[in-house]
């Protein structure tokens, strides 16, 4: 694809037939989000949203949340949008036709995110002037017709690791991330700092699954770290994180969720694995991009840049409910409530993986491994 542009991938897609462009397609799953394609849409004053979703629906977590962002614009504004959510699954080699095929339609705004979808999105940008881009959790800037939204989920780690150094015996905790990036590692640092800001003395056992999608890897590293003394495990690793609530619930210990509040997804059908959630971190898609449509309501979207969404705009944040009360003190709670107050207010600083080398972020790391 980043040999040639969209436009020209489709004139190709054409010249070969529509039927295996369609069985791209087809490959993957569509959903609506309460609305119908654009194509049926055709004569209809409504804005046209869509989504594409690098991966699948179900992972309770990042790509759940994603698609409840579209959905909350759909459930807000049900006169004024029509909306889409395409699952393009985890096979890259078929996003050239599905996206291909989606630019072809008359969407007015194409919604994305992640770093594996930059690419995509720059290129897809320029074919497509006329069309206008939101793209979440990594920046694109100086491109006109794309407006982009990152978080500062560092911020939110930060009061997640507060939780989890006041409530740990053994003064060791846990994360397992999906990948070893620097999206990832700012939520590390952001937890590591945070633990560290109640105990100075804090030890962490640090993994990566290498994937989004193994729940038994997540599981397998999770039982690794508990074993080695963590009492409580920050996942942020979608779909294979959920092997780590699994580990949880198995050793009588605790975990972290991430993006959502994971312990709702549990509360009825499995109520031990829920109680097992001690909070989670929360990066709120939703609530962002229910935010960049309000902002297009008022022809106010800042498009060419990338707005930092943080605690000072409730886009990130941890989950305050029945099972963190039940672990986590009043005076511990107060703690983590005044120090959100104090990132808000200038008067912490947590630090951030962006910006850091290679070696200063292994240096960061080893003032905690255990």
């Amino acid at each position: 694809m980043k040999k040639y542009g969209f436009k020209r991938m489709i004139s190709m897609i054409l010249a070969v037939g529509m039927v295996a462009a369609m069985a791209g397609c087809g490959s993957s799953s569509t959903s609506s989000a309460g609305g119908t394609g654009a194509d049926d849409a055709s004569g209809s004053d409504k804005t046209k949203i869509v989504l594409l979703l690098n991966g699948y629906l179900g992972d309770l977590a990042w790509y759940d949340c994603s698609a409840a962002g579209i959905k909350a614009i759909q459930d807000t504004y049900p006169d004024e949008v029509e909306t889409q959510v395409i699952e393009m699954t985890t096979d890259k080699s078929k996003y050239d036709s599905i996206i291909a095929d989606t630019l072809s339609e008359d969407w007015d705004i194409v919604v994305a995110g992640s770093w594996t979808m930059m690419e995509y999105i720059e290129a897809a940008a320029e074919d497509y002037p006329e069309k206008e881009f939101w793209f979440f959790d990594e920046p694109i800037e100086g491109v006109s017709n794309v407006y982009s939204m990152s978080y500062n989920a560092n911020e939110g780690s930060f009061l997640a690791g507060m939780a989890a150094a006041s409530v740990s015996e053994s003064g060791v905790i846990g994360f397992i991330g999906g990948e070893d990036s620097t999206v990832v590692n700012d939520s590390l640092v952001g937890y590591l700092e945070g633990a560290a800001y109640v105990n100075p003395d804090i030890k962490a056992i640090v993994s990566y699954t290498g994937n989004w999608d193994d729940s038994a890897k997540g599981k397998e590293l999770a039982l690794v770290q508990y074993n080695a003394g963590a009492d409580v495990v920050f996942q942020l690793a979608s779909n294979a994180g959920v092997g780590v609530f699994e580990a949880a619930k198995e050793t009588g210990k605790l975990a972290i969720g991430s993006d959502t509040d994971q312990s709702l997804i549990f509360a009825e059908s499995d109520p031990d694995k829920a109680a097992a959630i001690l909070t989670s971190s929360l990066k709120r898609v939703d609530t962002s991009l229910l935010r960049a449509y309000e902002l297009y309501k008022q022809g106010q979207v800042p498009y060419g840049t990338c707005e930092k969404l943080g605690l000072d705009k409730e886009c990130v944040g941890i989950v305050e409910n029945d099972f963190f009360k039940a672990h986590v003190s009043e005076e511990d709670a107060a703690a983590i409530a005044q120090a959100k107050q104090d990132i808000i207010d200038g008067k912490i600083t947590v630090s951030s993986s962006y910006g850091m080398t290679t070696e200063e972020l292994a240096a960061f790391k080893d003032q905690y491994i255990k």
